[in-house]
């Protein structure tokens, strides 16, 4: 069932990873904060579009079935390394005629290209170009899934004493309240999965 599929599994990592280039925009408005979220997702986007035309799968279907160790996934149109390269190029070549912003195009390619390093080291294993061809990435969320989880986590912070860093004494300093509201949302979410590490959410209600 796709519309369970609030696998929020490296999504809040992926989401941290535009507050980088956030920091550097001339200023932070709707447009400018959308257009990074959305290219730090976008492989995800296309993939969840395609899963519901039955192109690519996600294994179990249902959220409520799957752990990290039996969760699995075959994307090669959206997450092969040689596709990511097209849609990198591709997402940068149209947010650079919408926005005509040559930083936006890159930040988007850099975002995109970054989605895919992330799940490579701390996701899914994924192929070259194809089935048929070497299949690269460390799996951690099949094999050490809180190690990943970890990893993931380290990511948030990483990214979020970034952009406080860089903006700070700027006019797009975060306040305190708006600083722990985004801590509690990627960092937060992330430790809630971690209770789906070993077992799914069905299986913690059966026990």
């Amino acid at each position: 069932d796709i519309k369970t599929i609030g696998r929020k599994k490296m999504i809040m990592g992926h989401f941290a990873t535009a507050l980088v280039p956030l920091s550097h925009a001339k200023e932070i408005d709707t447009k400018t904060a959308l257009t990074l979220l959305v290219a730090s997702q976008f492989l995800d986007f296309i993939m969840f579009v395609l899963v519901m035309l039955g192109v690519e799968q996600l294994i179990p279907a249902n959220f409520f079935d799957s752990s990290f160790i039996n969760l699995a996934a075959k994307m090669p149109i959206t997450h092969d390394v040689l596709p990511v390269i097209g849609w990198s190029v591709l997402l940068g070549i149209t947010v650079f005629l919408v926005m005509r912003s040559k930083f936006l195009a890159l930040a988007s390619v850099a975002l995109v290209l970054v989605h895919e390093i992330c799940d490579l080291i701390v996701g899914f294993p994924h192929n070259i170009n194809g089935t048929n061809t070497m299949e690269v990435g460390l799996a951690l969320y099949n094999h050490a899934p809180i190690l990943g989880l970890i990893l993931e986590i380290a990511l948030c912070l990483f990214c979020i004493w970034y952009f406080v860093t860089k903006t700070k004494n700027t006019d797009k300093e975060l306040t305190q309240p708006a600083l722990i509201k985004l801590s509690v949302i990627l960092i937060g979410v992330t430790l809630i999965l971690m209770l789906q590490s070993y077992q799914s959410i069905n299986e913690v209600i059966a026990s």
